[in-house]
């Protein structure tokens, strides 16, 4: 993705528009096609918000529900 600059337009078309299985497998591709990781490049490339959805959409679903339950447990440890 460097070097090209970053169309949002492209990946929000792609992500949006693939069920997770698919874009698992795309990511899987990107690898392959690239030999780098397209989280790390979607991370390097995005922030905020943007960023966060894309790596969500990206992540396989329960996967992400134990880093989402992690981060919220982490945040109440905090509080008590």
């Amino acid at each position: 993705m460097a070097g090209f600059g970053t169309d949002e337009a492209a990946i929000i078309h792609i992500l949006g528009n693939h069920n997770c299985q698919q874009r698992i497998e795309i990511a899987q591709a990107y690898k392959t096609a690239y030999g780098k990781d397209l989280l790390s490049d979607i991370k390097s490339e995005l922030t905020g918000d943007f960023e966060e959805v894309c790596l969500a959409l990206l992540t396989p679903p329960r996967k992400l529900d134990a880093q989402q339950l992690h981060k919220a447990i982490s945040v109440i440890y905090i509080f008590t």
